[in-house]
């Protein structure tokens, strides 16, 4: 797992297998392992904020959490079906989507709570990016919306022209966001998405 804050990075690991199978306990260099542990499904994703606080999501809504750098995992549920997105914007706060839903955590991935029922299963809910609790992006393939109030209210954030699938997206300010299309051309925005500029 790596991450900085707001980055989180994906883990596939097959069914029952260790958390850090995918680390070689003999590695070299800056890796190693912090706990082995098995785990009843899959990990999907995994972030930290810093190296101490840190979240993983799997299959059928799992979550586990560390708050001393992995020394001790804790289990929770999310409720979700299945995870395809997960933004960690600090150690208490952190967002995911995947199939049916978007949930927010505010207690470090302990409770989590739905605030917009989001995608479906032919087109879910694949990308978000948050700066706060309150401010974020979340996106299918193809569409893309914006919250400024935790999720109570959304707008629709208008598409550059000629991006039809959406590879990535990322939100730097609450009007400054980048969007990556399928053709690896970003999209600039500085107003919401009322316009972009485009680079190869």
């Amino acid at each position: 797992w790596a991450a900085g804050p707001g980055v989180a990075v994906g883990v596939h690991t097959s069914q029952a297998a260790p958390v850090a199978a995918a680390v070689v306990t003999e590695a070299r260099g800056p890796w190693r392992v912090i706990l082995q542990r098995e785990v009843e499904r899959s990990t999907i994703m995994a972030g930290f904020t810093d190296r101490d606080s840190g979240i993983t999501v799997g299959e059928y809504g799992e979550v586990y959490y560390t708050t001393n750098g992995g020394k001790a995992w804790f289990g929770a549920n999310s409720g979700s079906t299945h995870v395809l997105a997960l933004d960690i914007v600090d150690a208490q706060v952190a967002w995911q989507c995947g199939q049916r839903a978007v949930r927010v955590t505010v207690d470090g991935g302990r409770n989590w709570e739905i605030v917009e029922d989001y995608g479906s299963a032919q087109s879910p809910c694949r990308y978000l990016s948050f700066l706060d609790e309150r401010t974020g992006w979340i996106a299918t393939t193809d569409q893309v919306k914006a919250t400024s109030d935790g999720g109570t209210s959304w707008t629709s954030v208008p598409l550059p022209k000629g991006a039809r699938r959406i590879a990535q997206i990322s939100l730097r300010t609450a009007s400054s966001g980048y969007l990556l299309d399928t053709n690896g051309v970003l999209h600039i925005t500085h107003n919401g998405g009322k316009s972009w500029f485009s680079r190869s």
